[in-house]
């Protein structure tokens, strides 16, 4: 019997094999090859000794190569030489993943097209070299680490100008070490990070105890919770309220070096009614009465006479009503903050004991509402919107002024929350002449 399953399971997957590489091959002669190549990847994934899947996927992505080439070229006759190194630096990244070395003519188109790209690569290095930005430089070089090692006049030439602008990322990195001090802990972690990353040593200090943010939740709770029936309990709504306290530690807010609380003021209102009444409930349902007979030739005949009937019993109707009032108060960095959150619902559900299969009658249970989990449901909204209200004071904080803080620390500030914001974009620009993201990619988050 094992071996039956285990042969069926064999059949299946062969079959499932055969059908993703139908798939590439339909998709390769469309000249669709990046999709052709997944689905031959997805076949020796399953099988990697399916030869057919292996030679199909080697074919497509020759096909991507080939077709990358020609893009390469088009750019750069289309004067986009960044586009065009851009995509040959991917191609040559691809060939070395997949373990492809270009033959014929698309080997010569390769080494055309990588005689430009060097060519430029070589002017803007020796421009990025002598501009104000070593981290330009350093991006740039990581941006084209395939082309770069591949040549041994590049290597030689960004070699030689790593003297250069490493004497540049020095007087940057003294610069904002020199800005480091009191509350700028923003600061003072990247600079540490940022000169890590040219590898120039600095003593940075700042304040013992941050005074900008907080250490934990100071929580009053208000509670008032009515509810006679159902799973709702003053204390489980207050242990559920207490966990905003926990989720607090993932806030812009909250920081290990500060010590004081941020007091926030949590009103609750939970009020919950369950009516019942006794109700005449009908079931329809149909009797079938068989009668023989015989007929004049004296066969006997079988005839069904169907009789509806109505089945009478008695059934519990009930009512909910459901109210909660929610509200979170709370002044970060001396702001008010303030939300709400209102929510109502009502259920009717029915029960009753009756067993009549005639009628497909069955004993039926009340289905009522599940007043913790609404709860948790609801207050999780009050929460979240707490929290985008807390992002919310901190953006306009940090992100529209540079107040005691100084430029650095509050655009760095700024980005830590929201780093497509114009107001860190352009610090990073004119500090750096890269955007946030690249810049990060460098120096790490």
């Amino acid at each position: 019997m094992k071996a039956v399953i285990w042969a069926l399971f064999l059949i299946g997957a062969l079959s499932a094999c055969a059908s993703l590489v139908d798939k590439g091959d339909k998709l390769f002669e469309a000249g669709e090859y990046e999709d052709a190549a997944d689905f031959y990847l997805r076949a020796v994934s399953r099988d990697p000794n399916n030869i057919k899947a292996t030679i199909g996927l080697n074919k497509a992505r020759e096909k991507i190569i080939d077709r990358g080439l020609i893009s390469v070229r088009m750019l750069r006759l289309a004067s986009n030489p960044v586009g065009a190194t851009q995509k040959l630096e991917e191609i040559l990244k691809q060939q070395q993943d997949w373990g492809i070395a270009p033959v014929g003519a698309v080997a010569a188109t390769q080494q055309e097209e990588t005689r430009f790209a060097r060519s430029w690569l070589a002017s803007e290095g020796r421009r990025l070299t002598d501009g104000p930005h070593p981290d330009q430089y350093r991006f740039f070089e990581t941006q084209y680490s395939q082309l770069i090692a591949g040549s041994a006049a590049l290597k030689k030439q960004f070699a030689q100008g790593q003297a250069v602008v490493l004497a540049k990322a020095k007087t940057k990195c003294r610069g904002l070490a020199s800005q480091v001090s009191g509350q700028r802990f923003f600061l003072q972690r990247f600079t540490q990070k940022y000169c890590a990353m040219w590898q120039i040593p600095v003593t940075l200090k700042v304040d013992a105890v941050d005074r900008s943010r907080y250490k934990h939740l100071d929580l009053k709770q208000d509670i008032s919770v009515i509810a006679e029936h159902g799973n709702i309990r003053a204390r489980g709504v207050e242990l559920e309220v207490a966990k905003l306290t926990e989720t607090f530690r993932d806030s812009i807010w909250y920081a290990d070096a500060a010590q004081r609380a941020l007091a926030v003021s949590a009103t609750t209102a939970v009020k919950h009614s369950r009516s019942a009444r006794n109700v005449k409930r009908f079931a329809n349902y149909t009797l079938n009465k068989t009668t023989k007979s015989k007929n004049s030739e004296g066969e006997e005949v079988v005839s069904v006479q169907k009789t509806d009937k109505i089945h009478e019993y008695r059934a519990r109707v009930y009512r909910e009503e459901l109210t909660i009032n929610m509200t979170l108060k709370s002044e970060p960095g001396g702001k008010p903050v303030l939300r709400n959150h209102n929510f109502a619902d009502t259920n009717s559900t029915e029960a009753h004991n009756e067993e009549f299969p005639l009628a497909n009658l069955h004993s039926r249970s009340p289905s009522f509402m599940n007043l913790s989990q609404i709860f948790a449901a609801q207050l999780n909204i009050l929460q979240r919107d707490f929290l985008t209200a807390l992002d919310e004071q901190w953006e306009k904080k940090y992100c529209q002024a540079v107040g005691s803080g100084g430029l650095g620390e509050n655009s760095l500030r700024c980005a830590a929350l929201r780093p497509e914001h114009g107001f860190a974009a352009t610090w990073f620009t004119s500090a750096f002449g890269l955007n946030y993201g690249d810049l990060m990619s460098l120096v790490g988050n």
